[in-house]
């Protein structure tokens, strides 16, 4: 009878912690959901979700000149302060520099980081509260790429956003309506408002041109 009680008993106590497990497992963090209806834009590529719950999710956008990750994650914090969101918008300024650092050739410029306009990111402050670019150059002073950092954080999680935009060395910008740093400012925001658009309860929707 007593082995018989052991058994239960240890039973029970496996099945409470895998219970447990399985709940410390589950990710708090609200998702955002995307249709995409013009692939010629941006089209969801990738999600990725990491083993570990406090580092949440990954999804991954291309669009033909610009790729973009949303990253939701709350590591692990019961409570998020402005303090926390900066610092994890420095760390992730930083690995965009290393990057860049690792595989700039000698003949390209990385530019110092700049707070982004408050016009792109004033309409999404409740989730996207900093934003830094900086570009990449050639050392007679043509623009080649722009990155971009945004972070935020809503409903107890973390939203990062690395965008990157590349422009083609044969791409003539006297030719173009706008100039290169008014496209990258213009694909960035048109990425941050599909997204936006399903934070706040809505389809992320990809618009057509």
């Amino acid at each position: 009878m007593l082995l018989n009680r052991a058994i239960k008993l240890g039973t029970l106590l496996l099945s409470l912690a895998f219970v447990t497990y399985a709940s410390a497992a589950q990710s708090r963090c609200q998702l955002p959901e995307f249709q995409v209806e013009d692939f010629e834009r941006w089209r969801l590529s990738r999600t990725y979700e990491y083993d570990d719950p406090s580092l949440g999710v990954d999804k991954r956008f291309d669009s033909r000149m610009a790729t973009a990750n949303l990253y939701v994650y709350d590591l692990g914090l019961s409570q998020i302060s402005s303090e926390d969101v900066r610092a994890q918008l420095d760390q992730a300024v930083g690995d965009a520099l290393r990057h860049y650092h690792n595989k700039t050739e000698d003949n390209l410029l990385i530019g110092e980081p700049n707070w982004m306009p408050d016009a792109v990111l004033d309409e999404f402050r409740d989730w996207l509260e900093l934003g830094v670019f900086f570009n990449v150059e050639t050392k007679q002073g043509r623009l080649l790429q722009m990155s971009m950092v945004g972070l935020g954080e809503l409903n107890g999680c973390f939203h990062k956003i690395r965008f990157s935009i590349t422009f083609p060395k044969d791409l003539n910008e006297d030719s173009l309506k706008y100039s290169f740093y008014q496209i990258g400012m213009i694909e960035f925001y048109q990425l941050v408002n599909i997204i936006d658009g399903s934070l706040n309860g809505k389809v992320g929707v990809i618009p057509q041109r």
